[in-house]
């Protein structure tokens, strides 16, 4: 049975039929197959950009080319990123993954890649799964044979990126494989698991203190440094995504789990007396159902019988001794990994870790870091089953803003005043078909919060060859629905959200509050699976800056970073005696416990009240999201934004949209450094949806992938009617031009003049005629 609503609004511009219908499909027990029709019009993905055109931005990476002539990256005591040589100038990154053979190019494909990277606003770039490609045979010859070739054409991307301004991150362990010979004490070969082994296993600390060894320390031929010695270098993450609480330990196989349990013994053993209770029963719990050592499905998406650890009163207390020894064990095991990275190999550049899940228990792990960072997606897949590359793959269709707006809120809490914090995997993921919203909201919250690096994940994740950052592709399977180069509306959002977070004018929140974390309660939880940051708290990060400090820092030291962060108030799961003075002048505390923590937090001023409990109002004013309409506005000097649903109509202050009958985000970016009222040259994007040809869902309602279709991409019908008060506003003074992904001009475009002489109208559709378009270019004479 089909059920269809259909809902009539009247718009404030004319359409072929004069109003807005919006409808939807209920229901249809029958795949639903994406084709060319008057819905979807097919899209050639242009990759590159031109120079000079529109999208151009490398004037503004090239002003710090070489990376690294200002000397290192460093970190500030207000807890940013500055350069060594500049220590007083801040140093703000937006950039994107490039994962596998993506980084493995010849020269000249090589240069090709780093222009087009300079050109898109990408000031920095992470190598994700290098270390697959970087050794033979993906290490499954040997973990640590760095294969020199591979090594060369790593070198020469490097220094290519490096020539243009661009600074790397990268992982000394993601994803390389360790044959069985090289783990004797498992007598099997192992991948991911290596993560949980270095910290219990003397073997496997060598074998990543050999690939460490190997690779920091080889000369670049082309740079003339070593990779420790580089300041393009920016950062060195330890381990991948290494958290002993990402879907907790005990669901590891029982000979990693017995390593555990010898430790956890000998830990007992060295604690003084009353010792911490024994483990109540072995780790290995035969009735959970495994998952594979490697899913990297985040913990809310996975099956509640995999997820929900099993406790009991009467082994709460050994259950948080252990989650304590896990937390020690992490800290000592990063101190070694730290301290031979430094004082071994004289490693210079930051380090960090631990950089995925959100407990309490993992502040006290980041606090040793030179800074914080984290991961977070929405519309990550999840795979019914791994050996298809497509079949059964189900994803998210729903808006974050009607949704729990999981991301950027659910990372805000991990944020620990005075360190920067980094996101270095994001993505609001192909093929959410709201996923344009990311451009908007990624950044803006990220600037609100005034976090100092984001990468998108990623940008060409094949792992297999790099054709597809060349040549049209559509995605290869459910592990490659991350990558931009097979996302037509993916790519363009992210140019979009370097420029905002980079160049947009959005401000961050003039004041903070703080969640104050206590080894009281941190590790309080089952075995491998301690407490969360408190979800509340998690909310206060949608208006205004926050994160977390160990309670145990001390009272002057919290006194120190309140007035210095301009901390207004700290929120405790109970009454903490340590903090509650001496605290600077008008901070407050406000426990958890009662509940309605916004509201009394507002009542005593440190938050604006909220008439609509569906409405946010950034501090700033510049961001409004309004989680019932599905909408959100982003208004700054330099930028305009609008999240519009099907028939929403929104206004700015210089830019209002009305939108057709479907979804839209619709961007309005002064390119040329000035702000909109005297912007001599615009873009603007109007971005719907894209799917690929004969690409195969169950049912019309798109919660699972049963074929992930071929080339052409197919873009999604929609209009929208943009109207934009302009310095000089005419049809003489002003001209438009739809431009392809590349930045090139295809066809001029007509003004609309009001009758007033006030405002210029653009009417922009995705499908004309003269083709596709989601870009335009104004200009000023």
């Amino acid at each position: 049975m089909i059920r269809i609503s259909v809902q009539v609004m009247p718009l404030v511009f004319a359409i072929a039929i004069g109003a807005c219908i919006r409808y939807t499909l209920h229901g249809a027990d029958r795949p639903d197959v994406i084709i060319a029709g008057p819905d979807w019009a097919p899209y050639d993905h242009p990759l590159d950009i031109v120079a000079g055109g529109v999208f151009d931005r490398s004037g503004f990476v090239f002003a710090d080319a070489p990376a690294g002539k200002n000397g290192r990256i460093i970190t500030t005591p207000d807890g940013h990123f500055a350069f060594e040589k500049q220590p007083a100038r801040r140093a703000r990154f937006w950039g994107v993954n490039l994962s596998f053979d993506s980084l493995y190019l010849d020269r000249e494909k090589a240069d090709l890649i780093a222009d087009r990277l300079a050109r898109a606003g990408y000031n920095t770039i992470r190598f994700s799964h290098f270390d697959q490609n970087v050794v033979k045979n993906r290490g499954h010859d040997g973990s640590h044979n760095i294969d020199l070739q591979k090594l060369d054409q790593l070198e020469y991307f490097f220094a290519a990126l490096k020539k243009r301004g661009i600074y790397v991150t990268l992982d000394l362990y993601h994803s390389r494989h360790f044959p069985a010979r090289e783990i004797p004490e498992l007598g099997r070969s192992v991948q991911m698991e290596i993560k949980q082994l270095i910290p219990v296993s003397e073997n496997a600390y060598n074998l990543w203190r050999e690939f460490a060894r190997k690779f920091l320390t080889h000369r670049n031929p082309y740079t003339g440094l070593t990779w420790a010695e580089d300041p393009a270098l920016m950062s060195i993450c330890m381990l991948n995504e290494e958290s002993f609480f990402f879907g907790g330990l005990p669901k590891r196989k029982p000979d990693i789990l017995a390593l555990y349990e010898k430790a956890y013994a000998e830990w007992r053993a060295r604690q003084p007396d009353p010792k911490p209770p024994a483990l109540a029963a072995s780790l290995h719990d035969p009735g959970r159902p495994a998952i594979a050592t490697d899913d990297v499905t985040p913990l809310h998406q996975l099956p509640a019988s995999v997820t929900a650890p099993r406790t009991t009163a009467n082994n709460a207390e050994a259950d948080a001794a252990f989650n304590r020894f896990l937390t020690e064990l992490k800290i000592a095991s990063d101190a070694r990994m730290a301290s031979f990275l430094r004082n071994d190999l004289g490693v210079r550049t930051l380090l960090s870790g631990d950089n995925n899940m959100n407990t309490e228990a993992q502040v006290y792990v980041r606090d040793h870091y030179d800074f914080v960072d984290n991961h977070e997606y929405w519309n990550h897949p999840v795979y019914a089953d791994r050996s298809s590359t497509d079949a059964g793959i189900k994803v998210n269709p729903h808006s974050s803003i009607v949704s729990s707006l999981w991301l950027p809120r659910e990372l805000t809490p991990s944020r620990i005043f005075g360190k920067p914090y980094t996101v270095s995997e994001y993505n609001y993921c192909f093929p959410n078909p709201a996923r344009a919203e990311g451009g908007v909201l990624m950044p803006a919250w990220s600037a609100l919060q005034d976090w100092d690096a984001i990468y998108n994940f990623d940008y060409s994740s094949r792992s297999r060859d790099n054709a597809a950052m060349f040549t049209p592709a559509t995605t290869f399977g459910g592990g490659y629905v991350f990558a931009l180069v097979t996302d037509p509306i993916g790519m363009i959002a992210d140019r979009a959200a370097a420029f905002l977070f980079l160049h947009g004018g959005i401000k961050p929140a003039p004041e903070a509050i703080a969640y104050l974390a206590s080894k009281q309660h941190a590790f309080d939880g089952p075995k491998g699976a301690p407490r969360k940051l408190p979800g509340d708290f998690s909310w206060l990060g949608l208006q205004t800056r926050t994160g977390t400090l160990p309670a145990e820092r001390g009272d002057t030291t919290l006194a120190d970073l309140a007035r210095k962060l301009r901390i207004r108030a700290f929120v405790t799961l109970e009454p903490l005696a340590s903090a509650a003075s001496p605290l600077p002048s008008g901070r407050s505390i406000f426990t958890l416990e009662g509940g309605r923590l916004e509201q009394r937090l507002a009542a005593a001023g440190h938050l604006p009240v909220r008439a609509d409990p569906d409405v946010f109002h950034t501090a700033t004013g510049q961001l409004e999201v309004s989680r019932t309409a599905g909408t959100a506005r982003l208004i700054t000097e330099r930028a305009e934004c609008f999240i519009a649903p099907a028939c929403a109509t929104l206004a700015g202050d210089r830019v209002a949209v009305a939108n057709g009958d479907t979804f839209a985000a619709i961007y309005v970016l002064a390119v040329d450094g000035r702000a909109l009222s005297d912007s001599r040259r615009l873009l603007v994007l109007h971005l719907t949806d894209s799917l690929n040809t004969g690409m195969t869902f169950t049912d019309d309602r798109h919660e699972r992938i049963e074929s992930l279709g071929t080339l052409p991409h197919l873009i999604r019908r929609g209009e929208a009617s943009i109207s934009l008060k302009l310095s000089s506003p005419s049809t003489t003074t002003w001209q438009a031009w739809a431009v392809d992904a590349t930045g090139r001009r295809q066809h001029n475009v007509q003004l609309k003049l009001s009758p007033d002489r006030t405002t210029l109208t653009l009417q922009a559709r995705t499908v004309t005629p003269e083709g596709v378009t989601l870009a335009y270019e104004l200009s000023r004479n």
